[in-house]
């Protein structure tokens, strides 16, 4: 049976053959298990925050790579923790209203919320976390 891999584990997987090393090999340096390693590959575990500084550091990771290892993790996370402890009422309103309309919104209003979002400098991805459970 073969399991679907989710983007982060391809990111994974290719480091992993760019540097010629097992899963065995990784999971020591993230240390953790090969069952826990692979479990995140495939989505079954949640992505551990820490392990973004761990991968740069150890696979010394250019600038192209840290972005292709950062888009990795969102396009694998299935759902987004938001930490609304510093906003204030209104913006709270505001991302409780769009998490919970974000299924009723159309095509084009999905696109003009993305072209505002683009507005907004996001090399650097802070304050949220994700999970997969």
């Amino acid at each position: 049976m073969k399991l679907d891999i989710t983007p982060f584990g391809e990111m994974l997987r290719k480091i992993r053959t760019d540097n010629d090393e097992k899963l065995k090999d990784m999971s020591e340096k993230l240390n953790v298990t090969l069952s826990h390693l692979s479990a995140v590959e495939t989505g079954k575990r949640s992505i551990p925050k820490k392990w973004l500084d761990i991968l740069i550091k150890e696979y010394n990771l250019n600038e192209d790579e840290r972005g292709r290892l950062k888009k990795s993790i969102l396009h694998s996370a299935t759902q987004v923790k938001i930490n609304t402890t510093d906003l204030n009422k209104d913006e709270k309103e505001l991302v409780f209203a769009f998490a919970s309309r974000f299924k009723h919104l159309n095509n084009q209003d999905k696109e003009e919320i993305k072209s505002i979002l683009k507005k907004i400098d996001s090399k650097e991805l802070s304050g949220f976390s994700t999970r997969n459970d």
